[in-house]
C-alpha cells in the first residue's frame, strides 16, 4: 500500500486503500462505546494534519462525525 507523504505540507485526498484499512481497523463502524455508526470520517492525530499533511494509517482513525 502506498503512503502519501506530502513534503509541501498540503492536504491531499486520502487514498481508497487507506480509507478501507481504517474502516476495517474499527470494524466498519464508529469505535466509540455505544455508537457503531457506519458513517465514518477520517481523522489525522499523529501528527495532526495541521502539523504535517499525511495519509499514513498508523497516524489516523475513522470515527463518526458526531
Amino acid at each position: 500500500m502506498s503512503m502519501e507523504n506530502n513534503i509541501n505540507n498540503k492536504r491531499t485526498s486520502i487514498p481508497d486503500a487507506v480509507k478501507l484499512a481504517l474502516r476495517e481497523e474499527v470494524g466498519f463502524g464508529c469505535p466509540v462505546d455505544g455508537c457503531g455508526s457506519p458513517y465514518l470520517e477520517y481523522h489525522h492525530f499523529d501528527p495532526p494534519v495541521n502539523v504535517r499533511a499525511h495519509n499514513e494509517p498508523h497516524g489516523m482513525i475513522a470515527l463518526c462525525p458526531t
